[in-house]
């Protein structure tokens, strides 16, 4: 029931954002960032889990992400920079957290190879716009590439729940995919449709992860 509500209120606050994200109401659009995020955080807290470790690493990457989400919403370049070292950390913390249930099988190793080489595309097709921003930029993709590799290797682990195993996988992946997004809407084109695309990606990937935490078994 709560989680039935929590995702209501979520795509209520989806729905705004994007709508003010179209209109570039800025003060407005902060907070209903910020409000829209803080749920993803109340998901973990309200749910009950069994892994006292996995909840953890969860809650700290979520609160990371949360940060990130504050400070990308400044137009600031020094704030983009903070956001993504958030980001970073978020993903270091879904890594520790994915880690332990890993499961290294020929499916998770032919996953990671179709990672590796998405995400040197993607790498490659950034490189040009990146200037300065290039290694901090590399550094990322690495981070966010070993966090799918590791959600992949647990989706392969067989004695975890099935649906543990797809929300992991799922929101790993949405997540990833929402990244491309922000990138491109950062480094190569500014336009609603990153947004329009990036956001519902974004936010039902960390849903996913958070809920998550209380189907582990």
């Amino acid at each position: 029931m709560q989680n039935g509500i929590l995702i209501l209120c979520a795509a209520a606050l989806l729905i705004v954002l994007l709508n003010l994200e179209r209109k570039k109401l800025i003060p407005v659009l902060f907070i209903t960032k910020m409000m829209l995020s803080s749920l993803f955080v109340l998901c973990v807290l309200v749910n009950a889990f069994t892994s006292s470790y996995y909840y953890g690493m969860i809650l700290v990457g979520l609160l990371c992400c949360l940060g990130g989400d504050l400070f990308l919403a400044v137009p600031h370049q020094k704030a983009f920079i903070a956001g993504l070292v958030a980001f970073l950390f978020g993903h270091i913390f879904y890594i520790l957290a994915f880690a332990p249930f890993a499961q290294f099988t020929m499916g998770s190793f032919w996953g990671s190879m179709v990672i590796i080489l998405a995400s040197s595309g993607v790498f490659l097709w950034l490189k040009p716009y990146l200037g300065a921003m290039r290694l901090p930029v590399f550094f990322y993709v690495v981070a966010i590439s070993i966090m799918m590799m590791m959600a992949s290797a647990a989706f392969a682990n067989s004695y975890l729940n099935f649906n543990a195993r797809i929300m992991i996988l799922v929101g790993a992946l949405s997540f990833y995919l929402s990244d491309i997004f922000v990138a491109r809407n950062r480094f190569i084109q500014n336009a609603f449709i990153n947004r329009l695309v990036g956001l519902p990606l974004y936010y039902a990937g960390q849903f996913l992860i958070a809920f998550s935490v209380g189907v582990l078994k």
